[in-house]
């Protein structure tokens, strides 16, 4: 698995997703494994097969914080804010004194500013300021 984590840190995702699925064929679906090839399906763009990953996780841990906060930003990633904000909301009533979640949550926010709607909902009309904005 070390081996996967240092591929993945070296920003090598092909490779290690080779080295998970080959893990997971002696292992099976570990939470921890679901949760690096989550990592790895993210980082090669494929979001339908990281979100697979994540919930085979979560099947077997339903508490796995790691799991949770991963499938969040993910999620985030894919722009679904609802979802991201459901998942890290779970997380942060199983493990309240986390300090990861706050990092978690910054970078999901940081992630979903950008694709959140306005305030009052639909887009902002500029506001007229003189005869000359007409």
């Amino acid at each position: 698995m070390l081996r996967a984590v240092c591929l993945l840190a070296a920003g090598r995702p092909e490779q290690a997703l080779d080295r998970l699925r080959a893990l997971l064929d002696v292992f099976g679906p570990d939470p921890d494994l679901m949760r690096l090839t989550g990592l790895a399906c993210t980082g090669t763009g494929d979001y339908p097969a990281a979100e697979r990953a994540y919930l085979a996780g979560l099947h077997d841990d339903p508490h796995d914080i790691a799991l949770l906060c991963a499938y969040a930003e993910l999620c985030a990633r894919a722009a679904q804010p609802e979802k991201a904000d459901a998942l890290w909301a779970w997380a942060a009533v199983l493990d309240p004194d986390n300090p990861e979640l706050h990092r978690i949550r910054a970078g999901i926010d940081y992630v979903l500013g950008a694709r959140r709607p306005p305030p009052g909902g639909g887009t902002q009309r500029p506001a007229v300021t003189g005869r000359g904005d007409r």
